[in-house]
């Protein structure tokens, strides 16, 4: 089918990728798309692999056959890992592409989900617990758990975020203080619509702050603590002796 001319019946079929090869059977789709390589004899191999297993589904229970033609491809990929930046503004682009096929502008969806995005070296377990309890550490990952959908083709959401360098003085009362490195992230995203011929792409842009946030908390010393407990005592002994004192002048006896 030339999807040119007959454009109403490709989008139909939300064919997003060209050449897409698909099976039908009594007028229903049949099967996911082909999505191996584009030669000759890939072909071959794919077509002979179809024939064994109709052969073989012919002794299939019904039901079984049923969810075997029920199972569907996942329109989605995922992704991970990091990129290197410098601390300049900057932005990284995620679109859909492929060396196998001419991708169709007018069908593609960067409907996506931001699992975690975050800026730095990822801290360990321990040393997140203890800076989480900064309202500052909370602002840490705002994209992250959210969903981002086009409910339209040929727009994309386009992201935006403000990161700040912030510096953690933590300390406790028998330990020194230690700085932690983390960085606080302000973002906001909007949708951004594409001309027809152009394929959408979600984009990340960031702009690193040349100022830095120096959060400081110092604990007491075990001195202080020693010192703050011998004071509480010697003060209560010096009330209990004022008390005493002032208990006997009054209730003692009178002598005559």
């Amino acid at each position: 089918v030339d999807c040119v001319a007959n454009r109403d019946l490709c989008s139909s079929q939300r064919i997003q990728a060209f050449p897409t090869l698909r099976f039908f059977k009594d007028g229903k789709q049949y099967g996911i798309d082909y999505k191996q390589d584009r030669t000759v004899a890939a072909f071959v191999d794919f077509l002979k692999q179809k024939v064994e297993l109709e052969k073989t589904m012919k002794d299939w229970h019904p039901r079984r056959k049923q969810r075997m033609l029920e199972i569907k491809e996942h329109p989605g990929c995922m992704l991970s890992g990091y990129v290197l930046v410098n601390r300049v503004p900057g932005n990284f682009h995620i679109e859909a592409r492929s060396k196998l096929h001419n991708l169709n502008a007018a069908m593609a969806n960067l409907s996506h989900v931001v699992n975690h995005l975050s800026f730095g070296t990822p801290l360990d377990r321990d040393v997140a617990r203890k800076v989480a309890k900064y309202p500052q550490f909370q602002k840490n990952h705002p994209l992250d758990g959210r969903a981002f959908v086009n409910k339209d083709f040929h727009q994309a959401h386009h992201h935006y975020s403000k990161v700040v360098s912030t510096h953690f003085e933590v300390g406790g009362m028998m330990t020194k203080t230690r700085e932690i490195v983390g960085y606080q992230m302000l973002s906001q995203s909007q949708i951004m619509h594409y001309d027809e011929l152009y394929v959408p792409e979600a984009k990340f842009s960031y702009d690193l702050s040349p100022m830095a946030v120096v959060v400081s908390s110092k604990g007491r010393r075990w001195y202080d603590f020693v010192t703050s407990v011998c004071a509480i005592i010697g003060g209560t002994f010096t009330t209990v002796g004022i008390i005493d004192a002032i208990l006997y002048k009054i209730l003692k006896p009178k002598q005559l």
